[in-house]
């Protein structure tokens, strides 16, 4: 007589980082207050000089995005101190990350882009006020 061995399944969700390059592990971006005058303007469009530097924007939020890869991640982009690594590493939320998509709305890489970018809004905001 055979015994009906049958494995209990379980239902377990795929690990989403599996394969990816830890593309949250490159490019550090930190939040900052928009640019509320000129001199806000002008050093943002100074940090924008620099090729390792990107300003982008999302929900209303600005970032400044500096290029650069972490130091603890081993050659095949595998985190070295996993278990001990920082809580803003914990809380990263793979849903929300940029190997599904982008995770900024607007992103500018030179001064000139961020200049266009203002000049819209500015003329948006025009606009609106010639309405009221």
């Amino acid at each position: 007589m055979k015994k009906n061995l049958t494995r209990k399944k379980t239902h377990t969700k795929p690990n989403p980082c599996l394969k990816c390059p830890a593309l949250c592990c490159h490019d550090l971006a930190t939040p900052f207050d928009r640019p509320r005058d000129q001199e806000d303007i002008d050093d943002v469009m100074w940090q924008l000089h620099y090729d390792s530097v990107s300003i982008a924007i999302r929900n209303q939020r600005w970032y400044q995005v500096v290029k650069g890869r972490c130091i603890y991640l081993d050659k095949k982009n595998m985190c070295t101190i996993y278990e001990r690594r920082s809580e803003k590493c914990r809380q990263h939320n793979p849903p929300d990350c940029e190997k599904y998509y982008p995770w900024y709305d607007l992103i500018f890489h030179t001064p000139e882009e961020l200049g266009e970018h203002l000049a819209r809004e500015k003329e948006k905001r025009n606009k609106r006020r010639r309405k009221a």
